[in-house]
């Protein structure tokens, strides 16, 4: 459900799968051990989450405030159609930005040109 690598200085974390309820007190307790607060760039890859639930959804904005509260850059990349939808509807899109690839994600935290949205 979760698998991590590091590119140009960037954490990038992949989730998949279905962020649910059921699913989440494993998928938060391996997040957690990982300190993503560590790093100052992380990319969250949502290109093969197929679904969030409330649960899930609150449980990610919780990470990127606790990224943005250490100091670091974080932005969302790759979200389905339906995931992208959701996110917007919540509007987390004005506290994060959201790219259509990881690739975009990643070039944006390592260029020094943008701006995060404001904190949670």
């Amino acid at each position: 459900m979760i698998n991590y690598y590091k590119t140009k200085g960037v954490f990038v974390l992949e989730l998949s799968n279905e962020i649910t309820l059921t699913t989440l007190a494993d998928i938060r307790s391996r997040i957690d051990s990982l300190n993503l607060q560590q790093y100052p760039k992380v990319v969250v890859d949502l290109s093969k989450v197929s679904f969030f639930d409330s649960s899930g959804m609150g449980y990610l904005v919780i990470l990127i405030k606790n990224v943005k509260l250490a100091q670091g850059k974080i932005a969302l990349a790759a979200p389905k159609p339906m995931v992208k939808k959701l996110l917007t509807a919540i509007k987390v899109d004005r506290f994060v930005n959201i790219y259509d690839t990881v690739e975009d994600a990643i070039m944006f935290l390592t260029s020094d040109n943008g701006e995060q949205p404001p904190q949670l």
